[in-house]
């Protein structure tokens, strides 16, 4: 319906829908207050350790590298457990940023995706203990960014591809993301600033982050990811004889 009234590009870029009807600006940072506040919440929903402990009844956090993220669910728990966790964060993104810009426009989106991470990799719901963020980051720049999505995807698969390392498909893609977006936003509205510094954050969160597996690349002690089946983990071992105990 608002298509008749307003473009996307006017929506995206000039205040969300909130701000094109015209309601006062007390209303307008208040509901973009409680959005980011909601995306922050939404984003510590973390689906790997839901999931471990749903599924197998162990907490992902004390397995393989400890991290509450799409790749140690992989190499702990199986692809079919990885897919429903990368689907969940993406999503938990997506609809954070996805809300946020139709009411209050890009700028908005932009803050609020960057709390969903930031509540991802912080958690309040388990003790500020989550996951690398890299999968919801991916999830926000979708929603916001479609086009700098897919440039930064393919960085993704061709460096995955190039050395077999997960970490250093994300860390090179985040690092990118900044000078796509620049490149791709030129005209008619360009890059704001809150766009610019949320997104530089976004890449130098994303290094931090995987400072960690940096270390393992440069040792090379860091596991390569591969296509096959993953050979069962102590973890999901230990599940299935549970399950044959009870």
């Amino acid at each position: 319906m608002y298509n008749a009234l307003y473009s996307m590009s006017e929506i995206k870029f000039l205040g969300g829908l909130l701000g094109l009807s015209g309601v006062s600006t007390v209303l307008w940072w208040s509901v973009a207050a409680l959005l980011v506040i909601a995306a922050y919440f939404l984003g510590s929903i973390n689906f790997a350790i839901y999931i471990s402990k749903a599924a197998y009844h162990k907490d992902i956090r004390e397995y393989g590298s400890k991290n509450a993220g799409m790749t140690n669910m992989m190499r702990t728990f199986g692809t079919k457990a990885a897919a429903l966790v990368l689907f969940g964060d993406i999503m938990k993104a997506i609809v954070s940023v996805a809300l946020s810009m139709l009411l209050c426009g890009i700028d908005i989106a932009y803050v609020a995706g960057i709390f969903c991470i930031i509540g991802h990799c912080f958690p309040v719901y388990y003790k500020f203990k989550g996951g690398k963020g890299f999968a919801t980051a991916a999830g926000m720049v979708l929603a916001a960014e479609p086009l700098v999505f897919l440039f930064c995807l393919i960085i993704f698969l061709l460096v995955v591809l190039a050395t077999k390392f997960i970490s250093a498909g994300s860390i090179m893609s985040a690092l990118f993301f900044p000078l796509i977006l620049n490149m791709v936003h030129r005209a008619p509205f360009g890059i704001s600033l809150t766009m610019a510094i949320c997104s530089v954050f976004l890449a130098l969160f994303i290094l931090f982050n995987h400072r960690e597996n940096i270390a393992r690349i440069l040792s090379g002690t860091e596991k390569k990811f591969s296509f096959k089946k993953s050979v069962p983990s102590d973890a999901e071992k230990e599940s299935k004889k549970d399950e044959k105990d009870s």
